[in-house]
């Protein structure tokens, strides 16, 4: 008996520091920047909160760096989601599968905003945003920021 109950807590600890190493590797802080491999550096420059037209919602500013050597053209594409656990945002402000091309020179900067509804301000949101080279030469995981809206 004493080895199945050793065995189970084994289990569940293990569980545990897989999901936070997950969670460590997927989440980046609103307040960091990320920096892929081959040099693109991505930011989160700020997330606010405000009504437009009656509705409440919530705006990343989005800034990518390109110290690749060379000009980038990619498609990006990102989804709100908010609360915990996360919970996708709908509606017509739900920027989902809406890719947006972006071109950058070479060691240049470029930035943009995706607005999303929102529930209400002091949230926990989460931006994931999916970054595909249109040229194939550079590969991207996808990103996602974590922070609160105020």
């Amino acid at each position: 008996m004493r080895t199945w109950v050793l065995r189970g807590t084994v289990s569940v600890l293990a569980l545990l520091v897989i999901a936070v190493m997950v969670v460590a590797y997927l989440l980046v802080p609103a307040n960091r920047s990320f920096e892929y491999d081959n040099g693109v550096r991505i930011q989160l420059l700020g997330i606010s909160h405000a009504q437009e037209d009656g509705v409440d919602v919530v705006t990343w500013d989005v800034e990518l760096k390109n110290n690749t050597g060379g000009p980038l053209t990619l498609d990006a594409s990102g989804t709100c989601r908010h609360g915990f656990p996360p919970r996708t945002v709908d509606g017509p402000g739900a920027p989902t599968e809406d890719g947006e091309d972006i071109k950058v020179g070479e060691a240049l900067t470029t930035s943009w905003a995706v607005t999303c509804t929102s529930p209400e301000s002091g949230r926990w949101w989460y931006y994931t945003l999916d970054v595909v080279d249109q040229a194939g030469e550079h590969d991207f995981r996808t990103v996602t920021f974590a922070g609160k809206a105020h």
